[in-house]
């Protein structure tokens, strides 16, 4: 998944881009989706990787293909949200 998220923060620097001029030609997708894009924690829906990529004026497919691989490496893991983990650490669990 690192490759995949170093590649889209390279796009972006690579087109001189701000996030928040990011976001503006993102087709929807706000700052913080796209910010939640990069660090490599998480994998990014298809859509943000398509819109993120676009947005820096490249090519989504070698983006989407890296996001698959990623994908079937099993190595993703969603983590719950803060406040969820917040809630079960005050409760105990």
């Amino acid at each position: 998944m690192w490759r995949l998220a170093l590649g889209l923060r390279h796009a972006r620097h690579t087109a001189h881009l701000t996030y928040n001029q990011l976001a503006e030609n993102a087709d929807g997708f706000s700052r913080p989706t796209l910010q939640r894009a990069t660090p490599g924690k998480t994998l990014p829906t298809g859509g943000a990787v398509t819109a993120y990529a676009k947005a820096c004026g490249t090519a989504p497919g070698p983006f989407l293909a890296l996001r698959e691989a990623a994908a079937k490496d099993g190595a993703v893991r969603t983590p719950r949200p803060a406040w969820i983990e917040l809630k079960l650490t005050r409760a105990g669990v």
